[in-house]
């Protein structure tokens, strides 16, 4: 557990310290408390043989909409930090489950993978990149370099169980890894009904024009 923690607030702390606007010290006493949080969180919701499992519990999310996730509350606490001070991303959600860490950019996008059993193994993990995403900093509302990923090929065919909605698998914040999984191939079908229905829509304006 303690290997997948660490994954994951590896990558928030890089998120954190992307514009290199805190001291260094304090982003990695930020990083040691997130971890001890999240794995006393986790401690009793961790289940290698099922990982789908508690899944819900284990996500992080960030999105203004919503309360700011305790754990990260607690540790900028206990490190002399403002929330604001982290400026992460508006809307970020990051699930940490036994094998795997994935996460996803906005609400609407794909998630990706951040560190898998897979690639723990000697297969590649997608790379970081950056492009315009705005921060949760509102001294930083204008568009400027953020941390993305690209997916891997393979995940084109992936896709997320809408948030708020529940199958029989998983609850909300919850995600479907393989098309085979419960709830993906609904998604995926309601994502070409809706694509159908958008070329069929244009058709229709450009007769009327």
């Amino acid at each position: 557990m303690k290997e997948e923690v660490e994954t994951g607030v590896g990558f928030i702390t890089r998120l954190v310290n992307r514009h290199e606007r805190l001291d260094k010290r304090q982003v990695e006493r930020f990083g040691e408390q997130l971890t001890a949080i999240l794995c006393e969180r986790f401690s009793k919701h961790w289940y290698p043989e099922t990982p789908l499992k508690g899944q819900a519990y284990r996500c992080i999310r960030i999105n203004r909409r919503h309360q700011v996730d305790d754990s990260l509350l607690k540790a900028c606490r206990d490190c002399g930090l403002k929330y604001s001070e982290l400026a992460l991303p508006r809307e970020i959600t990051i699930w940490i489950d036994p094998g795997e860490v994935s996460c996803r950019l906005g609400e609407n996008n794909r998630f990706f993978t951040v560190k898998s059993e897979e690639s723990r193994s000697g297969k590649a993990t997608p790379e970081t990149e950056t492009s315009d995403y705005h921060s949760e900093s509102p001294s930083e509302c204008s568009s400027e370099d953020e941390w993305l990923t690209k997916p891997p090929p393979e995940a084109s065919g992936l896709s997320k169980t809408p948030l708020g909605r529940k199958n029989k698998q998983q609850r909300s914040y919850g995600r479907t890894d393989e098309p085979g999984r419960p709830g993906a191939a609904a998604t995926c079908a309601k994502s070409w009904l809706r694509a159908e229905l958008q070329l069929h829509w244009c058709h229709i304006r450009c007769r009327l024009i």
